[in-house]
């Protein structure tokens, strides 16, 4: 199993390698998206990879990344880790409420508030929703939120910074990555 600070290590050790690639293209959604998802060369298949998983391949169950374990032969697939990756903040809501119903190890909504406080706000709101809902499958749920912390320049994002939060009953709870040593 996939912990919820394994994945904040790797997946920030994999974006702060990047960090170049993700700035560049910070202001062009479709092209930040393949940063991401769907590619080979992507953020997210780095970071599977670097864990070990298997991808089950894009859009399963209409997720955008759900990969498993690589079975011990004669074993059977296990989900291990689902990831919602959205660009527009104002709709990651919905994502929320999809992670919430998906029987998983880890859950993973990377998205972009507009700021720390913003990005706070999303989180009791997520919290709401999820109690609304009344269902949170097994499993747990990170939130990975980025967002410039300068002002841009000349059309790029100058510095991105990178938060991670872990769902835990009626709050999240900050989760800070590792850096190898």
């Amino acid at each position: 199993m996939i912990s919820p600070q394994r994945f904040a290590d790797v997946f920030d050790e994999t974006v702060s390698k990047r960090a170049g690639q993700i700035q560049d293209h910070w202001f062009n959604a479709p092209e930040y998206t393949r940063v991401f998802l769907n590619r080979s060369d992507s953020v997210l298949n780095e970071v599977r990879e670097r864990l070990g998983l298997m991808d089950w391949g894009a859009e399963f169950l209409r997720l955008d990344a759900a990969y498993s374990t690589i079975p011990v032969e004669g074993g059977t697939h296990r989900l291990a880790l689902v990831v919602e990756h959205e660009n527009a903040v104002r709709t990651a809501g919905w994502e929320v409420r999809k992670l919430a119903y998906v029987a998983c190890p880890l859950r993973v909504l990377i998205t972009y508030p507009d700021s720390v406080p913003h990005g706070e706000t999303l989180l009791a709101e997520y919290c709401r929703l999820i109690e609304a809902i009344g269902v949170f499958a097994s499993g747990q749920l990170l939130v990975a939120f980025a967002s410039q912390d300068k002002p841009p320049f000349d059309g790029r994002a100058t510095s991105i910074a990178w938060r991670y939060h872990l769902y835990a009953g009626p709050e999240f709870l900050p989760v800070y990555p590792r850096r190898p040593s």
